[in-house]
């Protein structure tokens, strides 16, 4: 693949989004050369073509205290930071002893397992701990892609994580996510702990980057609850006219049939659809299905109209109900 073909969408599993390390801008961008690096393979298991493992053609071997590897050769050109041999030798040292937690709390004492880059290389050889290999390409669990010219203009490593982080929900128009659990995810420091400091410092600046330089980027809001800080995020997406005019056809019209076979007077529909925004159309569709079928199992309930008004009002203004919880 060409260097113009590597600058595309990149395709990787979930696991990627929640993983939790302390990487620094330079580890997440040697990580991304290594995803980018597997992109013929992550396509074809995507598309079912390598139904047995054994038909994945990554070099392995063994290296002391890690056991079986698989051997990724990169260019360092694509590394995609400093073009200094002993930076990117301290980079890749530094990679070995970060440990490692994905979502099944599976862990590594790092996320590579050595390197060999001969002086003056134009290659590096990076050695990945065989369990850890399959992890970056465990898809069963889900995937999303991120777009690597995008990724490219990100300075800030918590900017990036939260990135990958907004990219594998694009499809469910945002999330709920507990303070602790996205300190966790984001690897932040002490002086993080107060909440302020982490809305101020680190989830504000990457709203309006990822506003600035992507196609996808959020809103956010925080919720006191029940003893936890909850920030909930939801998804936006820079949509094209046509791009836009095709999600109301796919789902507006839908919604509006829905509410009206319910008994919702016109004027009752006009006045909650237009403060619906693209992104939530897909989300507003499930939804009004969910009420129609609670009506029809409910024939008891004495003011159908009012309830539906009043359940689609709230769930518009309450994010907690709207979004699924991390």
């Amino acid at each position: 693949m060409g260097e113009e073909g590597n600058r595309k969408d990149i395709y990787v599993t979930n696991e990627v989004a929640y993983l939790r390390a302390d990487l620094k801008i330079s580890h997440l961008r040697i990580l991304t050369a290594i995803l980018r690096s597997l992109q013929e393979v992550t396509r074809h298991i995507i598309s079912s073509k390598y139904s047995n493992k054994s038909n994945i053609n990554i070099q392995s071997g063994n290296l002391k205290d890690f056991g079986k590897v698989r051997r990724i050769t990169i260019e360092t050109k694509q590394l995609d930071i400093e073009d200094n041999t002993w930076f990117v030798r301290k980079c890749l040292q530094e990679m070995r002893v970060i440990p490692c937690t994905f979502s099944d709390e599976s862990s590594y004492p790092g996320i590579i397992a050595g390197f060999n880059m001969p002086k003056y290389s134009r290659t590096v050889d990076i050695y990945i701990a065989e369990s850890l290999f399959w992890k970056m390409l465990n898809f069963e669990e889900g995937y999303f892609s991120f777009n690597d010219s995008e990724l490219q203009q990100i300075q800030n490593k918590y900017t990036l994580r939260i990135y990958w982080l907004i990219q594998s929900w694009k499809n469910r128009g945002g999330f709920v996510i507990t303070a602790s659990d996205l300190k966790a995810i984001l690897s932040v420091s002490k002086s993080y702990d107060r909440i302020d400091n982490l809305e101020l410092k680190i989830i504000r600046p990457a709203r309006d980057t990822l506003q600035t330089i992507a196609k996808v980027w959020f809103l956010y809001r925080r919720y006191p609850s029940k003893g936890r800080e909850l920030f909930a995020f939801k998804i936006k997406e820079n949509l094209s006219e046509e791009e836009q005019l095709r999600l109301r056809k796919q789902y507006f019209d839908y919604c509006f049939q829905n509410l009206y076979s319910m008994g919702v007077p016109l004027q009752e529909i006009e006045k909650l659809m237009s403060g619906i925004e693209v992104e939530d159309y897909r989300l507003l569709a499930v939804k009004t299905a969910e009420i129609k079928d609670y009506i029809l199992q409910h024939p008891n309930i004495s003011n159908k109209k009012s309830y539906i008004i009043a359940s689609l009002t709230t769930w518009l203004d309450n994010w907690l109900e709207k979004y699924d919880e991390l």
